[in-house]
């Protein structure tokens, strides 16, 4: 593992990848683009930016936990309201966002950190499709802090930051989501971000201890531990993220961005 970029930003607390460019957010509320390994400041939500995402046309969603809602860039700096309540109620702060080869966007709500936790699991999986808000779980989750899915896009996978555990989703019958536990962690605090390849699922663990690293994670489609991987230095692994068979991880404490080979 390398570092491939260094202190980009304080609060490092976000990152995508679109057309081979790096794009990361901060809590701060500033959305960055690296050009040229140099962070250049696209926009600025007001708040708290906790999740980036790009659609399929390639417009790019923020999850700001200050203004509860999902955001999306118009231009290159007007950030327009997407979703920010359900049923008349404000969402907590949506946490980790995917969007699926037909538009649609799936995301976690789970508010700031310690809002959703083991003594007050109310993190929610939630839905966007023809601007139609669906809740696909109930307030269940002790902070759902990232999403993806597999690669037929019928399983959705989250990490349960707070029970230290990968949550696994599948329809059954259609539109009738059950969650089970698809990989249970040990040591460290909980996992943070995710992100699938076609030979993994890799899974990014936080450690909130003062002594503790951060650690990626390899596990195979059927849930098994395969290795894993430790930080040079920080310990909370904000997001991953794959391009040109290389993993990217933002780690928020330091603000930097490591990469390894996959």
């Amino acid at each position: 593992m390398q570092r491939e970029l260094t202190n980009v930003c304080s609060g490092l607390s976000a990152m995508a990848i679109n057309n081979n460019m790096i794009y990361v957010g901060s809590t701060s509320g500033d959305i960055i683009r690296i050009v040229d390994e140099t962070p250049d400041i696209i926009a600025n939500t007001g708040g708290v930016v906790s999740s980036l995402c790009f659609s399929q046309d390639g417009a790019l969603f923020c999850g700001d936990l200050i203004h509860h809602a999902v955001l999306y860039l118009e231009s290159d700096s007007d950030l327009i309201e997407f979703v920010k309540d359900h049923e008349g109620s404000p969402l907590r702060g949506p946490t980790g966002l995917y969007f699926d080869a037909l538009g649609d966007l799936y995301f976690v709500d789970g508010g700031p950190f310690g809002s959703t936790s083991l003594a007050s699991p109310k993190g929610m999986l939630m839905s966007v499709s023809d601007q139609l808000l669906e809740d696909l779980s109930g307030e269940c989750m002790a902070y759902p802090s990232a999403i993806t899915m597999d690669k037929k896009e019928k399983v959705i996978f989250v990490t349960e930051t707070c029970t230290n555990r990968l949550l696994k989703f599948v329809q059954h019958p259609q539109g009738v989501w059950h969650a089970s536990i698809f990989h249970q962690f040990a040591g460290g605090f909980g996992p943070t971000a995710v992100c699938m390849t076609e030979r993994h699922i890799i899974v990014g663990r936080s450690d909130l201890s003062t002594e503790g690293i951060g650690r990626v994670s390899f596990l195979t489609h059927d849930g098994s531990l395969l290795r894993s991987v430790d930080l040079p230095e920080g310990n909370w692994i904000s997001d991953i993220a794959v391009m040109n068979r290389r993993l990217y991880i933002a780690e928020r404490t330091t603000g930097n961005i490591y990469s390894m080979s996959i």
